[in-house]
């Protein structure tokens, strides 16, 4: 299901509540004219704009049916509705969200649409969903086009694990809320990094809470609803401090629950005021429960501005919060902002700090706390330390004294020294994630349109753009696009794709299908370049395929395969053999067992690109039934390429040697070329013989750890084994060094 990252599943950020200092002495009815319910709703004041300098206005027009096709509503609020789209320029799906007929004479509301795009588009970050395009007809319609992602709400996520804590009792409760408690934790981070970015860039959100918080499925973190966001120049900030009229009636902009108290009592908004509704959400990441309690927005503004916030207690009293994180979070949400942490990004090191065990800032170590950390993380340092006292006292003398300072400052410097290796290798670690990461992102959105083409109802106007692989290997002139490429060694075509019928599998009992995958070759070109680090938005169609041919994209190959036997592959080619059936290649059948992406170890591919890593999406209808797969092939240089680049260390030498190991303990990728024949399965197209891992002792300590690093003697040396998972393979990154070495460096 496709969600668009903005204002979804809650209140339109259009709606228009005003609040006034003044509105929150009264005993009457009030003022606060939202409804109230469990979901905070945002109130906007009817007073500010995004810049003082542009008011939101748009003066060219354009047609919307000329730009998209709608396909189809998926979500709706107070003021808008947001449909998936295709575009007919750049043939993509997108979200298109649109105001309502009702709202479009309200120039106040329509501007605020206008700079909600506007501000968006600005933010180019990770965590910040890209917005396309904003349009406004000629009948005053106004449109913005965005991506579309899958995932859930952060608030979702809350409530699914809280449901979870009710159902476990014991030990079980404590494992499950050790584990999700991290895996929040680590969203949260994400959050603030988009934060610290906006920020830097002089934009105050305003509108921070779980639900415009979303969690894609890969544990990408997508920070929505800029709707309300304000650009605070230095000179505006300086002003705003200097000129505060206490007399003046304020108006504000937010969530009530998470509307900073100063911006309530001033109504000047300030960076620190995004920090407090960070800290709300932090709450509510640790304890599983609300932060603030009340009927309506008039008592939850009161009751901030009081500071009555709720204890922070873990939903399960077996829960424990630490008191570093308890402190964190009672930091973060200071009733003066003076209080609060400088950035956020001190915020975001703060939790790293608590992740990792060491100190915080919220937290300062007093000497018993400091010797505790100590003692807990170096247990073997710690027994040595202990004889090594004993035997001090024993023999006790000034020259023994200077020698346990000079052995302590040491001790702390290769504290430091290992710290410092452990958090290089998780970098290149999540490095490598990241590329594979967004590898499986374009697989997922292919397999979607596959799927989706598949059971839509099916357009017998469609032109055939699939032909036999045998017309590729004759080289009918029907074939369009058939050239020569010295990247694939042979001719292909990148205006058109190649199908091949599994044996006693007759053209009539598949035409539909090939019929219906037909308009999917308009779009792989594209996946394919997305697929590359370097790609470039502005390049034209004839100038893709020129790179397609020569220089290639980090995918190869793009190609599904049906429960009937049928094999759609796009770039077309005729590479293949009378007796080809794709329903015996092994990652078909162990696709019939599961619905998850995963991904191969390399192979060798039969269509001439030497050794492969392939991706695999498995496509089921939405009642459960298998369909098939798609499948993405990247070359073995580039996924070697990509794990040895993000494993450069500028400490040269120490590094000794570099192992991607897969879950069974074979050595799938190293700089040490005796660990697999992979020349010699390139050069002879036979089986690849993986290794075992050279240190099989630390393979369950790897697995149950995750990430971390282990001292062991090996040939009178003593070597320090550091590891990271690679979630999106399921795999790990091993580097194997010195320690001596290590430490003199």
């Amino acid at each position: 299901m496709f969600f668009e990252l903005g204002n979804f599943m809650g209140v339109i950020m259009l709606q228009k509540t005003i609040v006034s200092e003044d509105d929150l002495n009264q005993n009457d009815q009030g003022l606060i004219k939202s409804k109230f319910n469990s979901r905070f709703n945002t109130i906007v004041s009817n007073t500010e704009y995004l810049d003082d300098h542009d008011d939101g206005s748009l003066e060219f027009y354009d047609e919307l049916e000329s730009l998209f096709e709608e396909i189809e509503k998926f979500s709706e609020g107070g003021q808008g509705e947001i449909k998936t789209a295709k575009d007919k320029k750049l043939h993509r799906y997108v979200a298109l969200k649109s105001l309502k007929k009702d709202f479009l004479s309200n120039q106040s509301i329509v501007n605020n649409f206008i700079m909600e795009a506007r501000i968006t588009a600005q933010l180019d970050h990770p965590s910040i969903i890209p917005m396309y395009g904003i349009i406004r007809e000629q009948n005053s319609y106004v449109h913005m086009a965005m991506k579309l992602v899958q995932g859930m709400t952060l608030q979702e996520i809350i409530d699914d694990h809280i449901l979870e804590c009710k159902k476990l009792r014991g030990k079980a409760l404590f494992l499950f809320e050790q584990k999700s408690l991290s895996e929040r934790l680590s969203y949260f981070i994400k959050i603030c990094e988009a934060i610290s970015y906006a920020h830097d860039r002089r934009v105050i959100h305003r509108d921070l809470k779980p639900e415009n918080i979303m969690v894609g499925s890969f544990r990408e973190v997508y920070l929505m609803d800029w709707g309300i966001a304000k650009i605070m120049t230095e000179e505006q900030e300086n002003q705003q401090m200097e000129s505060y009229d206490s007399s003046k009636k304020k108006s504000i902009s937010g969530t009530p629950g998470f509307v900073a108290p100063e911006y309530i009592l001033t109504g000047n908004v300030q960076f620190a005021s995004d920090q407090y509704a960070l800290g709300a959400i932090l709450f509510q990441l640790v304890t599983l429960q609300g932060h603030i309690s009340g009927d309506n927005e008039k008592v939850l503004l009161q009751k901030t501005l009081k500071g009555q916030l709720e204890c922070i207690q873990h939903l399960k009293n077996a829960i424990k919060i630490p008191k570093s994180l308890r402190a964190i979070i009672a930091k973060s949400m200071s009733h003066d902002p003076k209080d609060r942490y400088d950035d956020v990004a001190l915020l975001a090191e703060d939790i790293n700090n608590f992740l990792q065990g060491r100190e915080t800032i919220a937290y300062k170590d007093n000497l018993t706390r400091a010797v505790i950390r100590s003692l807990y993380k170096y247990k073997v340092a710690t027994v040595l330390s202990i004889l090594s006292v004993l035997l001090i006292f024993a023999s006790i003398t000034i020259t023994s004294l200077v020698k346990q300072q000079q052995t302590s400052e040491l001790a702390k410097e290769r504290e430091l020294t290992l710290i410092n290796f452990q958090s290089g290798l998780e970098q290149r670690a999540n490095q490598i994630d990241s590329h594979f990461s967004k590898l499986s992102n374009v697989l997922q959105r292919y397999a979607d349109k596959v799927s989706y083409l598949l059971q839509a109802p099916l357009n017998n106007k469609q032109e055939q753009r699939f032909f036999d692989y045998k017309d590729f290997k004759n080289e009918a002139e029907y074939v369009k696009g058939l050239v020569p490429s010295d990247l694939y060694g042979h001719k292909v075509s990148v205006k058109s794709g190649n199908y091949k019928l599994a044996p006693g599998l007759r053209l009539e009992e598949t035409k539909n299908e090939l019929l219906a995958l037909s308009p999917i070759i308009d779009d792989t070109l594209i996946y394919m370049a997305e697929s590359s680090s370097n790609y470039d938005n502005s390049l034209n169609q004839e100038e893709l395929e020129g790179l397609a041919l020569n220089q290639g994209f980090a995918i190869r190959w793009v190609y599904s395969g049906l429960k009937n036997g049928l094999l759609v592959n796009y770039p077309g080619m005729g590479k293949l053999t009378e007796d080809y059936d794709v329903r015996t290649r092994f990652w078909f059948k162990h696709s019939q067992t599961q619905k998850d992406l995963f991904w191969s170890s390399p192979y060798i591919d039969l269509f001439g690109q030497g050794l492969v890593v392939s991706a695999v999406q498995p496509l089921y209808t939405k009642e459960g039934d298998f369909l098939g797969v798609s499948a993405i092939d990247i070359t073995f240089d580039y996924a070697y390429n990509t794990i040895m680049a993000a494993a450069e260390d500028k400490k040269a030498g120490i590094i000794k040697n570099r192992y991607l190991i897969n879950n069974d303990g074979k050595v799938i990728l190293s700089n040490i070329k005796a660990m697999s024949n992979l020349e010699e399965a390139k050069k002879l197209k036979s089986e690849i013989l993986f290794k075992e891992f050279p240190y099989p002792q630390l393979l369950q300590t790897i697995r149950t750890q995750k990430s971390g690093q282990v001292k062991i003697e090996s040939n009178e040396q003593t070597k320090l084994i550091g590891f990271s998972q690679i979630p999106t393979l399921s795999w790990y990154y091993v580097e194997e060094l010195n320690f001596e070495s290590l430490l003199n460096k």
